[in-house]
C-alpha cells in the first residue's frame, strides 16, 4: 500500500521513487532517492563549483587522497588508509595479530579452553578433552608415527613368506631325516651314517618333486630289507678270507714243526 502523503519522489526523469528518507541536494536543491543522491548520480549542473576537500585521518592526521574518478568515497579513502598505512599506535595496535592463548585447543574451529592444561604426547600441542586423541586434532607426530608402521608392516610381510618357506623346507628334511635315520639304526646296526642320510635326502627330494610320487611304507621297508641283505652278504663274504688264512697259517704252523 503506497502512502502519497509521506516522503518525496526522486527528482531524476527517469526514477520518480517515492522515497520516505530522500536525499536533498545542497548545491541544486533537488529532491532525490538514496540511489541518484550523490552529485555525479544526478548529474549535478554545480558539482564542479564545490569545494573538494582532502579528508584527514583522525589518528595521524595525514591527508587521505580519494579516487573519485572509481567511485571511492572520502569514508572509504579514510578506513582503507587505517586498516594499511596509519601509523599511529592504535591503528598498529589492531594491525597486530592477536596473541594464541596456550590452554586453547589447536583443532580448526575448537575455541575450548580446559582449566587444567592438557597437551598432546605426539606434537606437544594443547588440546582439549574432545580432541585429545591424536587423529582428532590431525597430530603431525601421529602421520610420522603411522607411516613408520606401515612401511615396517610392509616391510615384514615381504620377508615373511621367503622365511616360511625356508622353515617349512628344512622342518621337512629334518622329520624326514629322523623318520627315515631312526628306524634304520635300530633295525640293524651295520648301515652306516652316510647310507642314512643319503636315504633321507633321496626321500625329500622324490616327496618335493611333483613328477615322481612318494614312497610308501612298503617301499621303504623293501629297500631296508635289500641293503641289510646285501651287508650281510658283504659281511660274512670278508669273514670267510679270514677264516681260510687263518687255518692256512695253521697248517704252515704243523708242516713246520
Amino acid at each position: 500500500m503506497e502512502l502519497p502523503d509521506l516522503g518525496q519522489h526522486c527528482g531524476w526523469s527517469t526514477c520518480s521513487r517515492l522515497d520516505f528518507l530522500p536525499f536533498h541536494c545542497h548545491w541544486c536543491g533537488g529532491v532525490f532517492c538514496q540511489d541518484h543522491g550523490p552529485l555525479d548520480s544526478h548529474h549535478c549542473p554545480q558539482r564542479h563549483e564545490r569545494d573538494v576537500k582532502v579528508p584527514v585521518c583522525p589518528l595521524c592526521q595525514l591527508p587521505c587522497p580519494v579516487r573519485r574518478d572509481l567511485g571511492h568515497t572520502p569514508d572509504f579513502a579514510v578506513n582503507a588508509h587505517i586498516d594499511r598505512d596509519c601509523q599511529s599506535d592504535k591503528a598498529t595496535r589492531q594491525r597486530r595479530p592477536k596473541p594464541v592463548d596456550p590452554l586453547v585447543c589447536v583443532r580448526a574451529k575448537c575455541k575450548k579452553k580446559e582449566l587444567v592444561p592438557l597437551t598432546c604426547d605426539e606434537c606437544r600441542r594443547p588440546v582439549c578433552l574432545t580432541h585429545r586423541h591424536p587423529e582428532d586434532h590431525a597430530c603431525p607426530g601421529s602421520r610420522a608415527g603411522l607411516a613408520q608402521l606401515t612401511s615396517a608392516a610392509a616391510s615384514r610381510r615381504a620377508t615373511k613368506p621367503v622365511s616360511a618357506i625356508k622353515s617349512m623346507s628344512v622342518g621337512r628334511t629334518s622329520t624326514n631325516v629322523r623318520s627315515l635315520s631312526v628306524p634304520s639304526v635300530h633295525s640293524s646296526r651295520q648301515l652306516s651314517e652316510d647310507e642314512a642320510l643319503a636315504r633321507a635326502l633321496q626321500a625329500s627330494l622324490n616327496e618335493g618333486s611333483p613328477s615322481v610320487p612318494p614312497m610308501d611304507q612298503t617301499e621303504i621297508d623293501r629297500l631296508t630289507a635289500l641293503s641289510l641283505q646285501e651287508s650281510l652278504n658283504t659281511s660274512s663274504g670278508s669273514r670267510h678270507p679270514t677264516a681260510t688264512q687263518s687255518s692256512s697259517g695253521q697248517s704252515k704252523g704243523c708242516s713246520l714243526s
